[in-house]
């Protein structure tokens, strides 16, 4: 790598060493708060994107099951409703777990077509159960099971097969310590690229990837201004000989409040790859530069560059406009540069979100735009969006989504893509209508 991409990289890890000091002086200032939801056991996580529906505590204090095996209970289950109890008369301490229980529903209609070929309808169905559980003082593990094959971009399950029996997999499942509230590490295949990193649009990485190896999450910071870092190592391939593909990210960031619930949140990514180089990754979408290289007396194809990139990433939040009319109008956009390959090379998206800030009511709506150009060797093309084209780089074009909530976590969702490839120019018309219900 050039020197002085080295030298971007030692200030960005110094940037991230400052917000680690930081957010173990402001850890009180960003701890996250755990939030009653009207009943008693029945409470959000502040690491949580989506509220628990069902909290079971086993061997709470007050609720415990205990028998004459002489063995610790773990059986006393707290749903919400105070006095749900049994006990015996062993008199041994009961141990805490708690597990918190998620999931969702989608019903999906899809219509694709790509340049001349024939136009495909498809029903496909998603279904999702998650679980965290506090097994420990500071220490938690997290799992979910979802519909789909083992491609990491999708958890689809297209309606084929004579009524065939669909497979239910482990979509991802973790452990994660944390020793403060400004400081968590975790180890294991994590739940959610959006939690390792900040992503504002699906540019780079698509929202079902869970990526696998180790990382830290840092948090601190004062009053108006939260800093925040991510170090993730992930493993992208296991070679029995040869070096293993792996990815190493690192991206400091901050939050700045600008009044009332309006923000700026601005972060920037260093990615660096090792042995990608040569490679061939599986669920490539084959759109990255390929050439020969020769190994052990062999010729074969593999990728022509490695993969270290720089990715900034912003979002303007605006809150309560026009006398409250509108709840929130954001503006966001990602911006990626691999310095490894010599051409073609960039990427960005730039989008603009209105309505409620979260769809979770009959009656709530969100509408938003996105536009995205992502060159053909900005990025590995393993993780961008898979309904962007297939997922493949080298594509630009437009994305529009509307959500309307008709229930209590029950939401119409219709999204749009008209994309094209930048070199042939070949388009794509891709429609999704959803149904889905959150529990």
């Amino acid at each position: 790598m050039p020197q002085r991409f080295r030298a971007r990289a030692l200030a960005l890890m110094l940037i991230t060493a400052f917000i680690t000091a930081a957010a173990s002086f402001g850890a009180g200032a960003a701890a996250r708060a755990s939030i009653e939801t009207g009943a008693p056991g029945v409470a959000v996580s502040g690491d949580s994107a989506i509220p628990s529906r069902a909290s079971i505590e086993i061997g709470a204090p007050g609720v415990a099951v205990s028998g004459d095996s002489g063995v610790p209970s773990r059986a006393s289950i707290e749903t919400g409703a105070p006095g749900v109890a049994t006990s015996g008369g062993s008199g041994i301490t009961s141990q805490i777990v708690k597990l918190r229980i998620k999931g969702d529903f989608r019903l999906r209609y899809q219509y694709e077509k790509e340049g001349e070929d024939e136009a495909r309808n498809r029903m496909r169905i998603r279904f999702r159960l998650a679980g965290k559980a506090r097994v420990a003082d500071r220490w938690k593990v997290g799992f979910r099971f979802a519909t789909g094959g083992d491609d990491p971009r999708s958890t689809n399950q297209t309606l084929d097969g004579s009524f065939s029996t669909p497979d239910m997999r482990f979509d991802y499942a973790y452990v994660m310590f944390s020793p403060n509230e400004g400081l968590s590490l975790w180890g294991g295949k994590f739940g959610g690229i959006k939690h390792a990193v900040f992503r504002p649009t699906d540019l780079l990485w698509d929202s079902d990837i869970n990526p696998e190896g180790a990382g830290a999450i840092l948090r601190g910071g004062f009053k108006s201004v939260k800093l925040f870092g991510n170090l993730n190592w992930w493993i992208l391939d296991e070679n029995r000989h040869g070096k293993d593909p792996m990815m190493f990210a690192v991206q400091p960031g901050a939050v700045v409040s600008i009044g009332g619930s309006s923000y700026i949140k601005v972060a920037a990514a260093y990615y660096s790859t090792r042995a990608v180089k040569g490679s061939t990754l599986e669920y490539s979408a084959g759109t990255n530069t390929l050439a020969s290289f020769i190994a052990e007396g062999d010729t074969t194809m593999g990728l022509a560059y490695d993969f270290d990139t720089f990715a900034p990433s912003f979002e303007l939040g605006l809150s309560d406009l026009f006398d409250g009319a509108l709840e929130n109008l954001s503006f966001f956009g990602d911006y990626v540069r691999n310095i490894d390959a010599d051409s073609l090379n960039t990427g960005y998206s730039f989008g603009v979100k209105a309505g409620h800030k979260k769809v979770s009511k009959a009656g709530e709506w969100q509408l938003k735009y996105i536009y995205r150009r992502l060159e053909r060797d900005a990025w590995l093309d393993i993780f961008p969006d898979s309904d962007s084209f297939g997922g493949r780089t080298g594509v630009r074009g437009s994305e529009a989504v509307l959500e309307l909530g008709f229930a209590r976590d029950a939401a119409l969702v219709l999204d749009y893509y008209r994309l094209e490839t930048i070199d042939s120019g070949v388009d794509e018309n891709l429609l999704q209508v959803d149904t889905v219900f959150r529990f």
